[in-house]
């Protein structure tokens, strides 16, 4: 007989297949070469976030999944730390923290979009690579210590069933480091850097109605926003939990609603992107062989 946590397992395992192989078709057709519509720099960092998103799902399914359903978590019955593990766990905070500092970069791309549009392209041609090196090197300030702590699992009973948490022993090996404050830091001015690039680019708009005549750039601009207004719930939770403090109750609630956190974050992007980009969507139908839908959609104006 499965236990709820077992069905929750099952459930998202099935839906995060869906999702992942529909971001997959969408990289797929965004670096097709012959594909000139697709070469704009919100492309470019919509690739690195799916890169990001696939790998986080992986990760979070070895860190968070496995290890609290009861049907799989049998190979945490008799865990040893090892070097794998914790280079394992430190990537899986690592490139949720690069995901942070590529969310201010698409807010930034689409605020020079529309406040320097003669120059956009000149200055993301040098602003790219910038970008994402400094998407690679910053996260690194807040999370470099999990690479060097060991991995331990807690084994906590909770209605019968046995779940193992796993976490890096922090407290004996870099005592004067707060995790949670880091985190939360980090979240948090995320958070407000994207909130502040949005409301500005958003009142620029409504202040210059007549400079943007492309519903293309408007609708994919859109999709950044609704994304961050999606995200806003789960950094709530996020910095709520860590606030409250390292208890077996709130660790233990945390890890049960932290896959679901990890699954919006990761697998909005490309439904979202079908949703506000035609273009997308229309060679999405083309792949799968939809035929009349994709006429239905070409004969809209």
């Amino acid at each position: 007989m499965f236990s709820m946590a077992d069905v929750i397992f099952i459930v998202q395992n099935v839906y995060i297949i869906i999702f992942l192989s529909l971001y997959l078709m969408e990289v797929y057709i965004i670096l097709q070469r012959n594909r000139s519509q697709f070469r704009s720099p919100f492309y470019k960092l919509f690739i690195i976030g799916a890169f990001l998103d696939i790998n986080v799902e992986l990760l979070s399914t070895m860190i968070l999944r496995i290890p609290m359903s009861p049907l799989a978590n049998g190979v945490f019955a008799d865990y040893q730390p090892n070097r794998a593990i914790t280079f394992v766990y430190g990537l899986a905070f690592y490139l949720p923290a690069v995901q942070e500092y590529l969310n201010i970069f698409i807010a930034l791309n689409w605020m020079s979009a529309f406040v320097f549009p003669a120059y956009h392209d000149k200055i993301w041609s040098y602003l790219t690579p910038a970008s994402i090196l400094l998407t690679i090197y910053l996260p690194l300030l807040s999370v470099w210590y999990l690479f060097f702590c060991p991995v331990i699992s807690i084994p906590i009973i909770d209605d019968n069933n046995t779940y193992y948490i796993l976490t890096a022993d922090v407290a004996n090996h870099f005592p004067e480091v707060s995790p949670p404050l880091r985190t939360s830091i980090l979240i948090t001015g995320g958070a407000i850097l994207c909130f502040v690039l949005y409301i500005s680019t958003t009142m620029w708009l409504k202040c210059t109605p007549n400079l943007i005549k492309n519903s293309i750039g408007k609708r994919l601009f859109y999709f950044g926003a609704t994304l961050f207004i999606l995200y806003f719930p789960c950094v709530t939770f996020q910095v709520t939990i860590f606030l409250l403090g390292p208890t077996i109750e709130n660790t233990l609630f945390s890890h049960k609603c932290m896959s679901f956190i990890v699954d919006i974050k990761c697998l909005l992007p490309p439904v979202l992107l079908i949703v506000y980009s035609k273009n997308v969507r229309c060679k999405c139908y083309e792949f799968v062989g939809i035929k009349q839908r994709l006429k239905a959609e070409r004969s809209v104006s």
